[in-house]
C-alpha cells in the first residue's frame, strides 16, 4: 500500500501534495499519453493503456468503461459523442472526487451547484474558470443544437482526461482541498 508520504511511483523523488507521481513524472507518463491521443492512436485503445495500474486501482468500473467508450468515440470519429462522453466524465469525477474526497454528498447536486461548494470552500480562481468552462461546454452539448467539430471534441475529451488523470493521482488526506492541474 502507498503511504501519505511515499515518493514518486516512478522517479522515486518526493511527490509533493500529497500526490502518487510527481508533476514532472504525471506530464510524462500519463498526461503525454493523454494528448497524443487521435483517431489514428485511439484504434483498441484501453484505459491502462493511458493510466498505471496504481491510478486505475481506484477508478470504479463505471469510470473505466466511459473511458474507454470515449476512446472509442474518438477512433470512431464521433464527434458530438466525443463531447457527449467526455461531459458524462468530466461529471462523474467531479462529484466522486467531492464525495469520497471532500465529504461532500452532491449526487442530486447540479454541476454549477458543485463548482459553487468548491468556490465556498476556497478553491483557486483558475480552477473555478476552468471547472466553470467545463460546465458551459457540457451544458452545451446536452442540448441538440450544438454540434462539436474535431478540434473541439479532442480538446474536451483531452482536459477531461487530465482532469481525471490529476484527480486520480492525488491522494487525499481527510478534510483536504485538492487543487485540480
Amino acid at each position: 500500500m502507498i503511504g501519505l508520504d511515499s515518493p514518486c511511483q516512478y522517479c522515486h523523488f518526493a511527490a509533493q501534495d500529497n500526490s502518487y507521481l510527481c508533476p514532472t513524472c504525471l506530464y510524462e507518463h500519463v498526461i503525454r499519453k493523454i494528448l497524443a491521443i487521435k483517431p489514428s492512436t485511439a484504434e483498441n485503445m484501453q484505459c491502462a493503456d493511458l493510466f498505471p495500474d496504481f491510478l486505475l486501482a481506484d477508478m470504479d468500473d463505471f469510470l473505466i468503461k466511459d473511458i474507454e467508450e470515449l476512446l472509442g468515440c474518438i477512433y470512431a470519429e464521433l464527434w458530438t459523442a466525443i463531447a457527449l462522453m467526455s461531459s458524462r466524465i468530466f461529471e462523474q469525477v467531479l462529484k466522486n472526487h467531492m464525495k469520497l474526497n471532500m465529504n461532500i454528498n452532491v449526487d442530486e447536486e447540479v454541476l454549477g451547484g458543485c463548482i459553487k461548494r468548491l468556490e465556498k470552500q476556497g478553491a483557486p480562481a483558475n480552477l473555478i474558470a476552468a471547472l466553470t468552462e467545463l460546465r458551459d461546454t457540457r451544458n452545451d452539448a446536452m442540448h441538440a443544437n450544438k454540434r462539436f467539430s474535431p478540434a473541439d471534441s479532442l480538446e474536451l475529451s483531452r482536459k477531461v482526461l487530465s482532469l481525471v488523470a490529476s484527480v486520480y493521482n492525488y491522494r487525499p488526506k481527510p478534510n483536504t482541498m485538492i487543487t485540480l492541474a
